[in-house]
C-alpha cells in the first residue's frame, strides 16, 4: 500500500500531542504542511488515531492495535494515549527509510502490549555531561524502542549541571572536572573518562545548562 498523496492525519479528541507528532513526521517526508483534524472514524488515504479498550495477552495498559488497510488507510488504536504513541513508533519502524525508490507499506494487522510495565533507561549527565542534541537523540531512540522511563541525573554529589542564579558555585565548581594535586576549590575530580583538563576538546566531563532556574524564597 502506498499513499497517493500526503495522508490526512485524523485523531480522536484527547490525542492532540500524538496527532501533532505524526503530522510533523509526515510533513517532513511529504515536504508539505499537514494539519491534524479531529474525527470519529478513519477514511481512505489517512492515518487515524483513537483510544478504545484493548487487551493483548491479558495486558491492557499501553496496548495498541495497528492496521494498514487496502483502502490506503492506517488505523492506530490504543487502550490509552501511551498505547497510541507506541503504535506510531511501530508504524515508523515499518516505513521504508528516506531515499528508497518505493515507499510501500504492506497491509498488516499488529496487536501489541508490553511484557514489562517498567522499561527504564538511566542517563547520568551529572558525572559525564552531554550536549542537548545528544540527549534529544537518545530520547528519540528510547521512544522508538518503547522505553517508558528515563532516569535523568542532572545533579549529584560528583557534579552539578543546572544553573541557579543565586547559587553560582554549584556550576562554577560542581560542573567542572579536572586533575589536581590537592583538594581543589574550583573543580571536582574526573570520573568516567572525563579527562584531566576541564573543558578540553573531546572531553565531556565539564559543562552545565545555563540560565535555567531562579530560586524563589
Amino acid at each position: 500500500m502506498i499513499f497517493e498523496t500526503a495522508p490526512d492525519i485524523l485523531y480522536q479528541k484527547g490525542l492532540e500531542f500524538e496527532a501533532g507528532y505524526v503530522a510533523a513526521i509526515v510533513s517532513q517526508i511529504a515536504q508539505s504542511t499537514i494539519t491534524p483534524v479531529t474525527a470519529d472514524s478513519p477514511k481512505p488515504n489517512s492515518i487515524f488515531l483513537a483510544v478504545r479498550p484493548i487487551t493483548v495477552k491479558g495486558v491492557s495498559k499501553e496496548a495498541y492495535k495497528l492496521e494498514i488497510k487496502e483502502n490506503r488507510s492506517v488505523v492506530i488504536t490504543g487502550n490509552d494515549a501511551a498505547g497510541v504513541f507506541y503504535g506510531i513508533q511501530t508504524l515508523m519502524a515499518l516505513a521504508p527509510p528516506p531515499g528508497m525508490e518505493t515507499q510501500n507499506l504492506s497491509e498488516v494487522s499488529i496487536e501489541d502490549a508490553p511484557r514489562f510495565s517498567f522499561r527504564g533507561f538511566h542517563l547520568d549527565v551529572a558525572r559525564n555531561f552531554q550536549t542537548k542534541e545528544s540527549v534529544k537523540k537518545i530520547i528519540d531512540l528510547l521512544a522508538l524502542y518503547k522505553i517508558n522511563y528515563l532516569m535523568f541525573y542532572l545533579s549529584e554529589d560528583e557534579g552539578w549541571r543546572i544553573a541557579i542564579q543565586e547559587l553560582p558555585e554549584l556550576t562554577g565548581v560542581g560542573s567542572k572536572r579536572g586533575h589536581t594535586v590537592k583538594e581543589s576549590t574550583d573543580m571536582l575530580h574526573p570520573s568516567y573518562g572525563s579527562g584531566p583538563v576541564p573543558g578540553a576538546p573531546g572531553s565531556w566531563g565539564s559543562g552545565f545548562i545555563p540560565g535555567m532556574i531562579t530560586r524563589k524564597s
